[in-house]
């Protein structure tokens, strides 16, 4: 039997090579290119990586920020998203332990991550992720009964068509990725986890941007992306939904 220190060991490694490749898929997929080929290399002198170059992380670390070939700095995206997603990843073991629905918990925290950082750096939540989640979510509820599927569908519903119509009301101070990305968390978890999310992400975005303003980072005018918002608070949602309703719903 594996044991508790083992598994969190587990989950984090792999989290951290799961960000790994995340950062290929964070760069290329808004540029239109293969996420599989070719394989990893500089962005700005095009060497290919070695493996010593690609330990998450650490290779950051060692290397200061800087390409081994050109010394072109590294942008902190990369460990960044390692990081996060080895905490995701722990997080979820914590919370469900071994099981179906702990693999389903980690394929999320892959999309959530992703699209939180193509959203914060390209304003725009690709359908080529967002859609096939949204199906594999509705196949969490059928495999791990995490909610039900009736209630998944009218989640995946009435969150597309609440932001969308919002997103048509307000001309562009909402955007459909947002609309469909809080359909994908209905799926994942159910319509009260919708609405959870949807409260939770809105008071979130709400305070650090009044934050950034105060600070004089961002005008009082200039949006910033929600995405990212609806991506973290909808995994803990998935992961946490059922104490987290319990202290909404009292």
């Amino acid at each position: 039997m594996i044991s508790i220190g083992m598994g969190q060991a587990v989950s984090l490694v792999l989290g951290l090579v799961v960000g790994s490749f995340l950062n290929v898929v964070i760069y290329r997929l808004p540029r239109g290119e293969s996420v599989v080929w070719p394989g990893s290399r500089c962005t700005d002198c095009g060497t290919p990586l070695r493996p010593m170059d690609l330990v998450p992380v650490l290779s950051f670390l060692l290397l200061r920020g800087r390409c081994r070939y050109c010394g072109a700095r590294i942008s902190w995206r990369y460990p960044l998203v390692e990081s996060v997603t080895g905490v995701l990843f722990l997080l979820a073991y914590t919370r469900l332990g071994f099981g179906s629905q702990l693999v389903f918990a980690w394929v999320l925290a892959g999309v959530v991550v992703a699209i939180a950082a193509i959203d914060l750096e390209h304003r725009r939540i690709p359908n080529v992720i967002v859609l096939p989640a949204a199906a594999v979510g509705l196949l969490s509820a059928l495999a791990t009964r995490s909610v039900h599927i009736h209630e998944a569908l009218l989640g995946m519903a009435v969150g597309t068509l609440a932001l969308g119509l919002l997103s048509i009301v307000s001309r562009g101070g909402m955007g459909m990725g947002d609309a469909k990305l809080l359909g994908m968390v209905g799926a994942w978890a159910g319509w009260r986890g919708m609405l959870l999310t949807l409260f939770g992400a809105s008071v979130v975005a709400s305070a650090i941007g009044l934050a950034l303003i105060a600070c004089r980072v961002i005008g009082r005018r200039q949006p910033i992306p929600f995405g990212p918002f609806l991506s973290i608070c909808g995994y803990a949602v998935y992961i946490y939904g059922d104490r987290m309703l319990e202290l909404w719903l009292g």
